[in-house]
């Protein structure tokens, strides 16, 4: 592991990703939200998150599939920042008003999942506009050598939103790390993968240096609902 982030962070002043302080952590709460209610939700959402002060850096997301294998949730609430913001922030979700907010969400929602995980390393790119988002999920046997084939393909490919290597911490089955993409609008999503030559033969070297060490788990696509920070 130690060998893995000092590689990480080799490249990462190697070729200008962001400052490791960038990364974050964060938690997720996977709902099925029955047919219909997805409103009610987000509405006691908005009362209660509209009513604290987030602290410094984080932000609660509910967003809604877009894309996703069959029996997946129907809506993530995603909690990110840093750590010691999602540790402040978990002290404001107690008391009266949030019990009263999260007994109302049990009316119109099932918990399916929970769980967290954080950024390895950031890749730049445009979060302004950003019309969804894609995780590809994988079991990875040998992180020095995904990470190093991760770096690789990084240097070729040139997408519009920006790119994140990570890894779960806690409540996957068999999933240690993901790749996570911000689509700029539906036809950047629609269109993703390699335009040119170069990036054909970057993505083709990156699946032959990773197949024998990594299994692939499959993919989602979210799209935001609404954002409190």
């Amino acid at each position: 592991m130690k060998n893995f982030y000092l590689l990480l962070l080799t490249v990462l002043f190697s070729f200008s990703f962001s400052n490791a302080q960038n990364n974050v952590a964060w938690e997720e709460v996977a709902l099925n939200v029955g047919s219909g209610n997805a409103g009610y939700v987000l509405n006691l959402m908005d009362d209660f998150y509209s009513s604290i002060e987030m602290p410094e850096g984080t932000s609660v997301s509910l967003e809604g599939l877009y894309h996703s294998s069959a029996g997946s949730p129907s809506h993530i609430i995603n909690f990110i920042g840093p750590v010691e913001g999602l540790v402040a922030l978990r002290s404001l979700r107690s008391g009266d008003a949030y019990d009263a907010y999260n007994s109302g969400v049990e009316k119109f929602a099932t918990i399916l999942s929970i769980k967290a995980g954080k950024t390895l390393a950031r890749i730049p790119g445009s979060d302004e506009n950003v019309f969804g988002a894609q995780e590809w999920s994988f079991n990875v046997k040998d992180q020095v050598k995904f990470g190093a084939a991760f770096v690789e393909l990084m240097k070729v490919f040139k997408p519009t939103g920006y790119v994140s290597l990570g890894q779960y911490t806690h409540g996957e089955k068999g999933e240690t790390h993901y790749i996570y993409s911000m689509y700029e609008d539906q036809a950047a999503m629609l269109n993703f993968g390699p335009k040119t030559e170069a990036e054909i033969a970057a993505f083709n070297k990156f699946f032959s240096k990773t197949s024998s060490i990594s299994e692939y788990n499959g993919s989602r696509t979210t799209v935001p609902v609404k954002t409190w920070n």
